[in-house]
């Protein structure tokens, strides 16, 4: 099959590295793969694919360019199916959609867009437009469906879980964990509001000894800075900017932290589990398929503050035998998040909806 990935841009976040691994498992499997950036934003997973020497185009001056319309028409030409993730590639595709089967994947439980009248009508428009609709978890899907029915859109919506690449697999990282006395938390994120990393800062002042590395970049680096800085905590807690050997960084950690606002599922989660690290996280739908409170990681009640999150490290920390039986369910959870499981679930899909147009006719 000819596929083409569409997506906002190759900078950083969990959907620009899904897109990656998929591009990079579906060629490897033999297939003619073209990954295609709306904006031109190049980060670690515009580096990867580098790398990789996967087939990346960049089309337009941001993902909002809607300049880029007649230049996507003519990339899209010969595809035979044309796999879209994340808004504003959702209704630029729509717009420039040929004759090739059209996929959506869902990435988050909630957006911005839903409150709005105008983007209601014009989110009407794009779902229709698309053959196939997927969803990175039952949380996620949940979400969609009950947006739709406002919508007045039917549409069915498969679930298909994020994957992560084969290099957590076989990396000799990989291996069941056991506590000591230097705690060390690691969280991985696009340094904006939605990933709430305020929170885990301040959660780690009130946890005495407790050391926090914060990998990423985004809006709100200078105000993170600020924050540290204000707590006095400049000497435990550290931002160290993208990275583009996260496993590597994980590995000299004691356990991943995410104090996400929302989650369609999280692919750091799944990525720190394949390396025995237990997680401390929020319980809400899509991260709480991923970490499984009290078998591979603790989840939190968001209503009940800091206090929470400071409970949650407190009790990773304070029982050893908790820790240890949390590393080896995460290790043995993380392998139904393999890569391949997500492209031969995606590529059964593609081909279903390629037979059911050739029945249709």
């Amino acid at each position: 099959m000819r596929i083409v990935h569409v997506i906002n841009s190759l900078s950083t976040g969990g959907a620009e590295t899904l897109v990656v691994d998929l591009a990079t498992s579906m060629r490897d499997l033999g297939h003619e793969v073209i990954i295609i950036a709306i904006g031109p934003g190049r980060g670690v997973p515009y580096e990867t694919a580098m790398a990789r020497e996967l087939n990346v185009r960049f089309l337009g001056r941001s993902p909002y360019d809607v300049t880029v319309l007649p230049r996507l028409w003519k990339a899209l030409r010969g595809a035979d199916v044309v796999h879209v993730h994340l808004f504003p590639s959702l209704y630029l595709v729509a717009l420039a959609s040929r004759k090739a089967h059209l996929l959506y994947t869902e990435h988050s439980t909630w957006n911005r867009r839903r409150d709005k009248w105008i983007f209601r009508i014009a989110d009407r428009y794009a779902y229709r437009k698309y053959t196939q609709l997927t969803a990175i978890s039952e949380g996620v899907r949940e979400s969609l469906l009950r947006y739709m029915s406002t919508l007045k859109v039917e549409s069915s919506v498969a679930v298909v879980a994020n994957g992560i690449g084969d290099v957590f697999f076989s990396s000799e990282l990989r291996m069941r964990r056991e506590a000591n006395t230097n705690f060390k938390l690691i969280a991985v994120g696009t340094l904006d509001d939605r990933k709430n990393f305020g929170d885990a800062i301040r959660a780690v002042a009130e946890s005495p000894s407790v050391q926090l590395s914060i990998v990423g970049d985004g809006p709100q680096r200078g105000h993170l800075q600020d924050l540290i800085e204000s707590l006095r905590v400049a000497d435990r807690i550290h931002l160290l900017g993208p990275s583009n050997d996260v496993s590597s960084l994980m590995s000299t950690h004691t356990a991943l932290i995410s104090t996400s606002k929302f989650e369609g599922f999280s692919l750091v989660a799944a990525e720190a589990m394949a390396l025995g690290l237990p997680v401390i996280g929020p319980d809400v739908p899509g991260f709480n398929e991923s970490v499984l409170d009290n078998i591979t990681g603790l989840l939190f009640d968001q209503s009940q503050g800091i206090s929470a999150i400071v409970d949650a490290v407190r009790k990773l920390r304070e029982k050893p035998g908790l820790y240890s039986e949390l590393s080896g369910n995460a290790l043995n959870h993380a392998v139904t998040f393999q890569i391949g499981r997500a492209v031969q679930s995606y590529l059964t899909l593609y081909e279903k909806t390629i037979l059911a147009d050739i029945d249709g006719r």
